[in-house]
C-alpha cells in the first residue's frame, strides 16, 4: 500500500472523514502536525471537553444519543493544526445533537443549565460556529440556523427553556465554573475524544462512570505520530479559462470545474467575477469578507471563491492570495487581458 494511502486510512480511522477528506487535508497539511492534532490551547481543549461532556452526560431530562457508528451523535471530525476543528453530526439529527449542546434550563424557578453554560451560535457559511460569550475559541458544527430551530421545538417538548437566544448570561455563570473546575484535569482526554470520535465510539460507552483517557485515544501511535514532511505539493495547480472574448461561458466552466473538483476532494480556490461570485455564494456570502465559502456538493473538499471585480483589476491580487488557499486555484479569466508581469500570466500547471 502506498504511504499516502496508509497515511490515509491512519487518519481516517480515527476522525470518520471518507477518503477523499482524509486525502485532502494530508495534502493540504502534511504529517508536520501529526494525521489527528490534538488542541493547542488549554482554552480550546476546555471548549470541546465541555461539548463532548454534554453530549454524553446530558442533564433535564436527556438521554445520550446511543446512534450506531457515532459518537453521541458526532459522526466525523475533522481536526486541524493549531484549534481548528470541525464536527459533522449524524445526518438528520443536527437538532438532536444542538439541543443537547446549546443551553437551556429546566424551569422558571429552578435554575439547573443543561448543555454548555455560555455556549452561543452565530452562522459561518455552511456551518454554525460555536463559541462561548466572551471568548475567542469555537467549533464548527455542520448544521445551519433551520436546526437551531428545530433544537428549540425540542427544547418545549421536553419542557426546557432555551437560553442560547438571551444576551445575559447571568444564569450561567455559576454552572460554567463548575464544569470548567471539574474537566480541568481530564480536558485533554475529552478534547482528544472529540478529535477522533470514530476511535472514541469503541470505549466511549464507559464513559457514563469514569473519565475518558488520553491511552485509549491514542490509536495507532506510530502512525499518528509528527513527522517533518510537509504537504504533498506546496505549489498548487492553477487552471486559467480563458477567452478572446465575453459571453462564451468562462465563468460557468470555471464554477462547474471548482465543483467538480471540491466534490472529488480537492481543496479549490475559485477566482471569478462579482456576477458569479454572487451566484455561486448566495447565503454564504459575507460583504465583509473578500473570501466566501460557498455550499459544496458532500464529497469532502473545500471551495473558497473570490471576485477579480467586475473589469479585472483585481485579478493580480486574488490570484496571489488564492496560490495560499487551494491546492488547486481556477481563474476564471475570460476576455480580460494582462501585462505580462502579472502572476496570472504565467502558463497552468
Amino acid at each position: 500500500m502506498a504511504k499516502a494511502d496508509r497515511n490515509t486510512d491512519a487518519r481516517a480511522a480515527v476522525t470518520g472523514e471518507n477518503h477523499a477528506q482524509a486525502l485532502s487535508w494530508i495534502r493540504a497539511h502534511g504529517l508536520l502536525h501529526g494525521l489527528a492534532p490534538d488542541a493547542a490551547s488549554s482554552e480550546q481543549q476546555a471548549l470541546e471537553a465541555a461539548l463532548l461532556f454534554a453530549l454524553a452526560r446530558p442533564v433535564g431530562g436527556l438521554q445520550s444519543l446511543p446512534l450506531s457508528g457515532s459518537l453521541f451523535g458526532i459522526a466525523k471530525a475533522t481536526p486541524g493544526p493549531g484549534d481548528e476543528l470541525r464536527l459533522w453530526p449524524v445526518t438528520g439529527y443536527e437538532a438532536e445533537v444542538l439541543v443537547r449542546l446549546l443551553p437551556s434550563r429546566t424551569s422558571e424557578t429552578v435554575s439547573t443549565v443543561t448543555g454548555v453554560a455560555g455556549l452561543r451560535w452565530v452562522r459561518d457559511g455552511k456551518y454554525l460556529a460555536l463559541g462561548r460569550v466572551g471568548a475567542s475559541e469555537q467549533v464548527l458544527l455542520a448544521a445551519q440556523p433551520r436546526d437551531v430551530r428545530q433544537a428549540g421545538r425540542l427544547c418545549a417538548e421536553a419542557g426546557l427553556l432555551p437560553l442560547w437566544d438571551q444576551a445575559d448570561t447571568a444564569l450561567e455563570d455559576t454552572p460554567r465554573r463548575v464544569i470548567d473546575i471539574s474537566l480541568a484535569k481530564s480536558a485533554p482526554a475529552w478534547s482528544r475524544a472529540l478529535r477522533r470520535p470514530f476511535l472514541a465510539r469503541e470505549v466511549a460507552s464507559h464513559w457514563a462512570s469514569r473519565e475518558p483517557t488520553l491511552a485509549e485515544l491514542a490509536g495507532d501511535e506510530s502512525a499518528l505520530m509528527v513527522r517533518p514532511h510537509g504537504p504533498v505539493s506546496r505549489r498548487p495547480q492553477i487552471v486559467h479559462v480563458r477567452s478572446m472574448k465575453g459571453g462564451v461561458g468562462c465563468s460557468t466552466l470555471s464554477v462547474q470545474i471548482a465543483y467538480g473538483l471540491a466534490r472529488a476532494g480537492r481543496t479549490v480556490a475559485l477566482v471569478t467575477d462579482d456576477a458569479m461570485l454572487r451566484h455561486v455564494a448566495k447565503e454564504a456570502a459575507d460583504d465583509a469578507a473578500v473570501w466566501h465559502e460557498p455550499f459544496t456538493p458532500a464529497g469532502g473538499g473545500l471551495l473558497m471563491a473570490a471576485s477579480h471585480g467586475y473589469f479585472g483589476e483585481h485579478l493580480d491580487a486574488r490570484a496571489t492570495e488564492a496560490t495560499g488557499r487551494g491546492e488547486v486555484v481556477i481563474l476564471d479569466v475570460g476576455g480580460v487581458v494582462h501585462p505580462p508581469s502579472s502572476p496570472v500570466s504565467r502558463p497552468p500547471t
